[in-house]
């Protein structure tokens, strides 16, 4: 009896269940997935602009290769502008494949965070996002005039990011990243900043109308406020003293003449950074210990020489040491701790965080700062001696 009832039950359910209960699907050829989304700021509406890629309509060899498309539309919020898209694309785009999320930098002066909520807390976008600034122009101008099909724009983004690390002048700062910073007490906002180059190079399959597009470039790090409004651009040697002291550099190299005449290139490849600060917040000291190699060198002294290796760790260190300094006090100059001491004050002294809080940027600027810098030579690679003779 029951198995009856059950069947009975079940066919009912067939009756009543229509095909318009399925989820809906969408053709392959129809979607485009996001990959950049641009956001501007002009008189109180958000300029939206996104690139995308899907496939490519029609029959033929050309059939489903990539089509590289750009949307752009207004709205009063990020949310309007997003769906006023759909007026202007010719298929249905998604948020799922979003890598890049580039901001304006009129837009990062004025405070980026009213026009981020929308990318926090929609369900169509991740946390894993990449946040940029567009340095000298706005999202849109750098999305139009950098769009590439060979490689596509995020491509090139991804590769100039993983580059870069060799000189560890910049490094990835994503939503979730860059929210948990934003709502702290104790902690500053940096982000990574592209810019174009003069150099140039034409879509191949628009050569004879002579259309160009520019070259990009990573450009160090936008240095924000409190409020989370842009103040300062910090110079590539500044971006890397920032990562000095933050513990983030992974491999780079430093370029220093151990005699006059000569050159020696130091390739850093491991590094690793302590900060200790003091209960009045008055003295900050930075000890960095690191290891390296010597790739290339111009002189003719015997390297391993203990005299003359000495000499090259000192002016090594003397270098990194004066670069950490000066990129202190910068930013004492700007009254922005983009290093995040106050959050590592607050970890070692969070009794007295409350008090100090209030009048963290005068103590940052008025702190004294040591810098201990301890260097090991590893080896020179292939060759031993010097090329060059005495």
């Amino acid at each position: 009896m029951k198995k009856k009832r059950l069947f009975v039950m079940l066919s009912l359910l067939l009756f009543l269940t229509g095909c318009s209960s399925l989820p809906h699907k969408i053709p392959l050829e129809d979607i485009q997935a996001i990959l950049i989304a641009g956001i501007d700021v002009n008189e109180g509406m958000v300029e939206l602009t996104v690139m995308s890629v899907g496939s490519q309509p029609g029959s033929g060899d050309k059939k489903g290769e990539e089509a590289i498309k750009i949307y752009e539309a207004t709205g009063k919020t990020v949310f309007e502008a997003k769906q006023n898209l759909s007026l202007y694309n010719d298929k249905h785009l998604i948020w799922a494949h979003l890598e890049y999320i580039i901001i304006g930098e009129d837009t990062a002066r004025a405070g980026i965070a009213p026009h981020l909520d929308f990318f926090l807390r929609h369900h169509e976008n991740r946390l894993t996002d990449d946040l940029i600034v567009a340095k000298n122009m706005t999202a849109r101008e750098f999305i139009r005039s950098t769009d590439t099909a060979q490689p596509k724009i995020n491509e090139k983004i991804r590769h100039l990011f993983k580059d870069a690390e060799i000189k560890s002048t910049i490094r990835n700062v994503n939503l979730k990243t860059w929210a948990l910073k934003h709502l702290s007490d104790t902690m500053y906002v940096i982000l990574p900043v592209l810019s174009t180059t003069e150099r140039t190079h034409k879509e191949k399959e628009q050569q004879e109308e002579g259309t160009q597009k520019k070259d990009i470039r990573t450009d160090g790090y936008a240095v924000f406020n409190r409020e989370g409004k842009l103040i300062d651009y910090a110079s590539l040697e500044y971006s890397r003293g920032i990562n000095w002291i933050t513990d983030e550099i992974h491999s780079t190299a430093v370029v220093i003449e151990p005699e006059s005449g000569a050159q020696l290139s130091a390739q850093i490849i491991r590094s690793k950074t302590k900060l200790e600060i003091d209960e009045e917040a008055v003295s900050l000291n930075v000890d960095i210990s690191l290891i390296f190699n010597i790739p290339e060198y111009t002189g003719n002294k015997e390297l391993y020489d203990l005299e003359y290796g000495g000499l090259i760790k000192g002016k090594l260190e003397d270098m990194i040491e004066k670069e950490v300094i000066d990129t202190v006090k910068y930013l004492q100059s700007l009254d922005a701790d983009a290093i995040n001491i106050g959050n590592v004050y607050y970890h070692k002294y969070p009794k007295r965080w409350p008090m100090m809080k209030d009048m963290w940027e005068e103590k940052f600027r008025q702190m004294n700062v040591n810098v201990s810098v301890r260097s090991t030579l590893r080896n020179t690679y292939n060759i031993l001696n010097p090329m060059e003779k005495e």
